[in-house]
């Protein structure tokens, strides 16, 4: 029980990773936040004109999912628990705690690149 609380949470933090933030300072491009759509995901950071940390960006959101549901796995953790922990990450993907977003109403795309 604790193991499955504990992943939720894990799950929930990953989900909260924004991949386009870091990428704009790993790469040091404008902050996605503040131009074109003002949406940290991949396609925004492609409009900073560098197509490597747009890849870095879509890539982490695609493996944001594999990071906790592959050790879940690994635990023997299935099932009804398996689904809250995925959607835990997708949770933490299209609410961002820590950034102050909200949830989206119109930006169904935010979440289809976790789903995947």
């Amino acid at each position: 029980m604790i193991n499955q609380i504990l992943f939720v949470a894990i799950a929930y933090l990953i989900g909260s990773l924004s991949f386009g933030i870091l990428a704009s300072k790993i790469f040091s491009i404008s902050d996605p936040r503040t131009m074109g759509s003002k949406n940290p995901g991949a396609t925004n950071v492609l409009r900073t004109g560098n197509k490597y940390a747009a890849i870095f960006t879509l890539l982490g959101d695609m493996l944001k999912a594999t990071m906790v549901v592959a050790p879940a796995i690994a635990y023997d953790i299935s099932g009804l628990e398996l689904v809250v922990i995925s959607l835990a990450v997708l949770l933490g993907h299209v609410s961002v705690s820590y950034t102050h977003l909200p949830l989206p109403t119109k930006r169904i795309g935010k979440i289809s690149v976790v789903a995947v």
